[in-house]
């Protein structure tokens, strides 16, 4: 998404955009992008520089880590950006909008806080219900 510098009025400019989440290499082994990033942005500028509050959103599909089941969630963040302008007279958001959504992937993805993951024997899942395995106390 590329912002005109001269195009910005006094009062700022709003910008609508998506993005292929392969384009911007969002997709990961647990993450799936079900619908495109939609890019709602708000620029304004100084002389010296650029102000972007934007808000994203999208429909993702995770992979628990703990009970492996797959889960659906929505994608919403608020990014505020900031760029000195040195003369240029286009910025592009790509990459910006890119690493504030990577910075926010969690280590474990979660279908639910309290998931009680996989039988340790059995490998059942068991937020489906118990296992018969016995529990060894030791």
């Amino acid at each position: 998404m590329k912002v005109l510098i001269n195009e910005i009025p006094e009062q700022g400019m709003s910008i609508k955009g998506e993005f292929d989440p392969g384009m911007l290499k969002l997709q990961t082994k647990q993450i799936h992008f079900l619908t495109p990033l939609h890019v709602e942005c708000f620029t304004t500028k100084t002389t010296e520089d650029l102000f972007v509050k934007c808000n994203l959103s999208a429909k993702i599909k995770e992979i628990c880590s703990r009970c492996l089941e797959e889960f659906e969630m929505e994608l919403a963040k608020k990014v505020e950006l900031y760029y000195q302008l040195r003369g240029e007279l286009a910025i592009e958001l790509d990459d910006s909008i890119r690493d504030e959504i990577i910075i926010d992937y969690p280590i474990k993805m979660l279908c639910k806080q309290d998931c009680k993951g996989l039988c340790q024997r059995c490998g059942k899942n068991l937020n489906k219900g118990s296992c018969s395995c016995e529990v060894k106390n030791e």
